[in-house]
């Protein structure tokens, strides 16, 4: 079954927003007014996915608009008009182009907007009588409104009618909100003038009941039915009009009447129902296929479910409202802490991402310019100490101080300004690549060669060669190939101790700089599938053991194994279905474990280790795991030195202790050559995606 639809003859549209590349050098910011909760969500999804994905592409495939990166805040509106004139005033300052996503919410804006100078983007919604653009200047309903629709639709009813509909009856099943009633106006104008009756039949929010609606239909027998519904309005009244055997190629919906949620339900029922469009149907055009080759990330409602030995739980997401009624179950004193300590996060993100992440630490002097800023932000404390000083319950300074171990640091030695990484959430979200990091991978490769790069794949650096503090080449099976500068992400420390075999230009200082790094945790990692799917288990969920800080302490100091582990289990199929046979499950989890300076031999230890991880998950979160697992394997430390060379089998290269941060870590251009440049979690400002990404960014400044 496929639904039908009239196009209207919009195939795009132009929206003039005054000077708007004129104004660009400004923050992009257009607020979207979302609802993915509530009776509406099941149709505010894919509504609002459909402009993030837009704005994504449009980022990644133009880099914004006039240079400048557009920025599209969400605030949930559950489909409530007073909700969402909350959300405009909240994020009005600064916006450039808001879009409610709502008629009801779009009247009440009007005025407000026009007031602050504020545009206002209803896409096919909102008041139709906003399109006279020299009475409401700031508000835009391209590309097409509810007149045109209704306009369209008799127009469609004349022509299968050979231009003759006097005496015929047509019907408005309509969303009894300012929504629905909006075509009521052009309608009865048009049943003066080509001689119909309409039928008004309204129907209340959220549209589940409509008996008495199909009861007056059944009793009057409209020639033709039109449809303003939303949500599961849509579904129960083609299931209705299918039910009633009513002619469904007289039955016409508005463009929000005319999804597959709306017809899915009534199945063969709906075969015949046409709606209104003002694109044509298909992806088979370039916006799609740059979409799908750019942008398949998605954002993550709730962040991490963290559970405790003693079987309680927390889960950690952007909404504030639900964060701190959690923190008040565990500690109600603690609210206030927390608000204090976001606040102060804030201040250490400002200075330490927005100002300093992708600026070059390669000289002592700049260095030193910026001590006093980081002392007054405590960046002398550690992450737990900092914590601590807002936080008293243990169980949350946990939840709170853990970011480190995704660097590859000890909350209990690496410096607060690691907990810029706690507010960097809060800024921006956590997102899930579909299909998994490698499709990341997969898009930088077809931009680089976008750009013209050629890209030697399986060809493994032997050596780079250098002379007089210069590098001069690289050798890779057997062959020299000459460069003028080479950028390099591959592990510094591996990279200066392994790499370059001439090292007369190392200075006593670099050569002490080399021996005195402490490096991170190394990482067991144990893939497998299960036969059965966990619906429970969240994306992302980390176990915290017995013990914290003297579990810590084994990892980091002693190096030595421990029964009482942590870990992180990452359950990709929970976001994304494809990742997993039907009815399956995937997952990875991740150990934190002593590096290869522990002189563990994983070749023994490897598989007890498996089965201890496998224990541990199957008594807290993955019940009967044993029996339902169906593929496996695992990684040690010994991979990430052997495989992917990093020092001592680490999983972040060197930790990201005070000492070992900014202009004392691995600089982004070489101290010793000039022409070699440093890239990825070895270098600044450190491990992670963002701290990855920001290290390019740095190169930019210096080539």
């Amino acid at each position: 079954m496929r639904l039908k639809h009239l196009l209207l003859g919009f195939l795009g549209s132009v929206i003039a927003i005054g000077s708007f590349l004129e104004i660009a050098s400004a923050d992009l910011k257009f607020p979207m007014l979302v609802y993915r909760t509530g009776a509406y969500a099941p149709n505010g999804i894919p509504n609002a996915d459909g402009f993030v994905d837009y704005y994504r592409m449009i980022n990644a495939r133009d880099g914004g608009i006039g240079g400048e990166k557009i920025v599209f805040p969400e605030c949930e509106t559950g489909y409530k008009t007073q909700v969402g004139v909350e959300c405009y005033e909240k994020h009005k300052k600064g916006a450039m182009v808001f879009q409610p996503m709502s008629t009801g919410i779009t009247y009440q804006l009007i005025p407000k907007a026009t007031a602050d100078g504020v545009t206002v983007y209803s896409t096919g919604y909102g008041r139709t009588s906003a399109k006279n653009g020299r009475v409401f200047k700031w508000i835009f309903n391209a590309p097409a409104t509810y007149w045109d629709g209704a306009s369209i639709a008799v127009r469609h009813i004349l022509k299968q009618n050979y231009g003759n509909i006097k005496g015929k009856k047509i019907a408005l099943v309509y969303h009894n909100s300012a929504y629905g009633k909006e075509p009521i106006r052009t309608l009865e104008t048009l049943a003066k003038k080509h001689g119909y009756k309409l039928m008004l039949l309204p129907v209340d929010h959220p549209g589940q009941e409509q008996k008495a609606t199909w009861l007056k239909i059944r009793k009057n027998r409209p020639n033709y039915i039109l449809m303003w519904g939303w949500g599961v309005m849509n579904s129960v009244a083609i299931k209705s009009a299918a039910s009633i055997k009513f002619p469904m190629e007289n039955f016409i919906g508005i463009w929000w009447s005319g999804s597959e949620n709306d017809v899915l339900p009534a199945g063969m029922g709906a075969h015949n129902y046409k709606a209104l469009t003002f694109n044509a149907p298909g992806t088979d055009y370039q916006v799609h296929k740059d979409i799908k080759k750019y942008v398949r990330i998605t954002p993550l409602k709730l962040w991490y479910r963290f559970l405790f030995n003693d079987g309680s739980k927390f889960d950690y997401s952007g909404n504030e409202k639900i964060m701190e009624n959690q923190i008040g179950k565990m500690s109600s004193k603690d609210i206030a802490g927390y608000k204090k300590l976001l606040t102060f996060t804030s201040k250490i993100f400002d200075k330490g991402f927005t100002e300093l992440a992708s600026v070059p630490f390669n000289n002592f002097v700049f260095m030193s310019k910026q001590i006093p800023s980081l002392l007054k932000l405590k960046s002398y404390q550690s992450v737990y100490s900092l914590v601590s000083n807002f936080i008293e319950n243990e169980k949350l300074r946990r939840v709170l101080s853990m970011h480190p171990l995704l660097v590859g640091g000890n909350p209990f030695t690496t410096t607060s300004i690691y907990t810029l990484i706690l507010f960097l959430e809060k800024k921006w979200g956590i997102h899930y690549a579909i299909g998994g990091t490698g499709k990341v991978i997969e898009a930088l490769e077809t931009l680089m060669k976008e750009e013209g790069i050629k890209i030697h794949k399986n060809s493994e650096i032997e050596e780079i060669l250098v002379q007089d503090k210069k590098v001069t080449g690289i050798k890779s099976k057997g062959q020299i190939h000459n460069c003028n500068y080479l950028i390099c992400n591959s592990d510094p420390p591996y990279v200066y101790n392994n790499l370059i075999k001439n090292k007369k230009d190392y200075n006593f200082l670099f050569n002490l700089k080399l021996k005195r790094m402490s490096y991170s945790m190394g990482l067991f990692v144990y893939y497998f599938g299960t036969k059965k799917k966990y619906d429970d288990v969240a994306h992302h969920t980390i176990y915290f053991g017995k013990s914290y800080k003297e579990h810590l302490n084994k990892i980091f100091s002693k190096k030595i194994l421990s029964e009482d582990i942590s870990f992180y289990l990452h359950r990709p199929s929970a976001t994304d279905p494809n990742m997993a046979p039907q009815n399956h499950d995937a997952f990875y989890v991740l150990v934190p474990v002593p590096n290869n300076l522990s002189k563990i031999d994983w070749k023994t230890e490897g598989k007890k280790f498996k089965n201890l991880v496998i224990k541990k998950m199957s008594e807290t979160v993955l019940p009967n795991l044993k029996d339902n697992i169906v593929e496996d394997f695992y990684l040690t430390p010994d991979y990430f030195e052997e495989e992917l060379s990093t020092l001592h089998g680490s999983g972040f290269s060197v930790q990201p202790k005070l000492t070992q941060s900014a202009y004392f870590r691995f600089h982004n251009q070489s101290e010793i050559f000039k022409n070699l440049y440093f890239v990825g979690a070895g270098t600044h400002p450190g491990a992670g995606v963002p701290g990855v990404l920001s290290s390019a960014k740095v190169l930019d400044k210096i080539l």
